[in-house]
């Protein structure tokens, strides 16, 4: 299964240009709702429950590899959670501005690199249709695993610099 044709010019130049726009959005500053940070979480839970009900792995080798994608995007959002710094901080309503450091930036455009990797190698490398389900449900579960992560590291920082803003 192709990914994508890497020998057309068209589908790298727009590859290149997808992530250099991605990058954009992680460097720039955006205001974050506190109150509202479990809404992404919560739906890629819900897509992710989706995707194991209907491709979950026959062996238990499977479960291991889902599990320790599970972990390293877990360990992976922790790392981006600690690498980003709050701004303007407003505890009434609950908003604060976030921006990445620039380590963070090269954290996520490494995980987002290993992805596209992953799923390259997979989809030349595999023929069997459930193992590339197996792969596709272990990139979603790291995923989640990133986005809860990061969630929680958020929200500890947020509650952090809020009591240090009562004193």
């Amino acid at each position: 299964m192709w990914i994508a044709d890497a020998s057309n010019p068209v589908v790298d130049l727009v590859g290149v240009l997808l992530v250099a726009g991605l990058l954009v959005l992680q460097i720039r500053r955006r205001r974050v709702s506190i109150r509202r940070l479990w809404l992404t979480p919560a739906v890629l839970v819900a897509v992710t429950a989706w995707s194991l009900f209907q491709h979950a792995p026959e062996q238990i080798t499977g479960w291991v590899w889902l599990v320790l994608a599970l972990l390293i995007g877990a360990v992976m959002g922790s790392v981006r959670g600690a690498l980003v710094d709050l701004h303007n901080i407003d505890p009434t309503t609950g908003a604060v501005s976030v921006q990445n450091t620039s380590l963070g930036v090269v954290v996520w455009l490494v995980a987002f690199l290993a992805r596209i990797a992953i799923r390259q190698v997979v989809g030349h490398t595999q023929a069997d249709g459930s193992v590339l389900a197996v792969a596709m449900t272990a990139l979603l579960l790291a995923a989640l695993g990133g986005v809860v992560a990061r969630s929680i590291s958020l929200y500890f920082s947020y509650q952090s610099v809020k009591r240090s803003m009562a004193w």
